[in-house]
């Protein structure tokens, strides 16, 4: 993904900066976030060296062609290897739709609703250390 021709270094130098922020904020638990810049697929597959992946979260990417791409390689590692994948829209645009009409209908549902603030969940944060062993 750094190497595609549609992002910028300044669009990384943000992602690190944001990622580096959160870390600082972490650190206030003892953990951070782990930075990867290699392939998802071979991120992945190192992370279920030391672990068992149960679910990815993640946001629904939408957009490009390399990052469909790259989420239907994700989605077929999830897929071997029984991981639940729960993407979130972050904005008005559906995947998948064979019809428009169905997307502005989501869209303007999505918009519409008030936001749900749902109960906050545990989410496990799994130290840097521990990846590096």
């Amino acid at each position: 993904m750094t190497e595609n021709h549609h992002y910028d270094k300044r669009h990384w130098q943000f992602v690190f900066e944001s990622l580096e922020e959160l870390n600082h904020f972490f650190s206030q638990y003892d953990t951070k976030i782990l930075i990867s810049s290699s392939d998802i697929l071979h991120t992945l597959e190192e992370i279920q060296k030391q672990y068992t992946i149960k679910t990815i979260y993640s946001h629904q990417e939408t957009g490009l062609a390399c990052t469909y791409a790259r989420d239907q390689e994700v989605a077929g590692f999830c897929s071997s290897l029984s991981i639940d994948w729960k993407e979130f829209t972050n904005n008005g645009v559906f995947r998948g739709l064979s019809n428009r009409k169905i997307g502005v209908k989501n869209g303007i549902s999505l918009c519409q609703n008030p936001y749900k603030n749902g109960k906050q969940q545990r989410i496990h944060l799994c130290l840097l250390q521990q990846l590096m062993r």
